[in-house]
């Protein structure tokens, strides 16, 4: 395992189900519950994750069907659910990696406690 630094300090990888609560960033949001499940919302898309969200030795990937929601956005060409991969480093208060969808990639970094930044699309 390779351990990243953060502005915060040290990287320490968690092992095992992501802490359950609202977990916020710039145009992300996660919301984990008791049981695992979790809900995403993007600027201008959602989607329900398969859950339990775990980690293994800080790594996290979950495939997911993203909704776009429209909006003052170029046409993105998705479905109504298209097939997206979250792969991320996650530590007990933090996940950050990478949303990938319709061949494009976005950062993806929440903090669990933060308040989301979301600029929702109309």
């Amino acid at each position: 395992m390779v351990f990243i630094a953060l502005l915060s300090g040290c990287f320490a990888p968690l092992d095992g189900q992501l802490p359950a609560g609202l977990w916020g960033g710039e145009h992300w949001s996660l919301t984990v519950a008791e049981d695992g499940s979790a809900q995403l919302e993007g600027d201008c898309s959602h989607a329900d994750l398969p859950g339990p969200l775990v980690a293994t030795d800080g790594d996290l990937v979950v495939t997911f069907d993203l909704v776009g929601e429209g909006g003052p956005v170029p046409d993105t060409g998705w479905g109504p659910g298209e097939p997206a991969e979250l792969d991320a480093m996650v530590s007990p208060t933090r996940v950050e990696g990478t949303i990938e969808v319709g061949g494009a990639s976005e950062a993806f970094v929440v903090v669990l406690g933060d308040a989301p930044n979301l600029m929702k699309c109309l």
